[in-house]
């Protein structure tokens, strides 16, 4: 079970594919920060999700992908995909 948000470093890619298992209830809360940690936007759902893609904004070097109520909800972990084709 995770104990902090995911935070990645952003590959040069264009879209973020993010799975969560049947066993986790992941209500997604996304955020984008250039490389200065300044944020360039959030991406906040209001349901469960079981994949979720999304675009990267220009600039982003750095993702912070959690659960919108609390980390317990990703107890089964996330397996996510960044590509330039999804």
């Amino acid at each position: 079970m995770p104990f902090d948000p995911y935070i990645l470093v952003l590959p040069n890619a264009k879209d973020l594919l993010i799975a969560s298992t049947k066993a986790n209830n992941w209500i997604p809360k996304i955020s984008f920060y250039d490389k200065n940690l300044n944020p360039l936007g959030t991406i906040e759902m209001d349901r469960v999700y079981e994949g979720l893609k999304v675009t990267i904004p220009k600039n982003a070097k750095y993702v912070k992908i959690s659960d919108r109520y609390t980390l317990l909800n990703l107890k089964r972990g996330l397996s996510i995909l960044a590509s330039n084709n999804l």
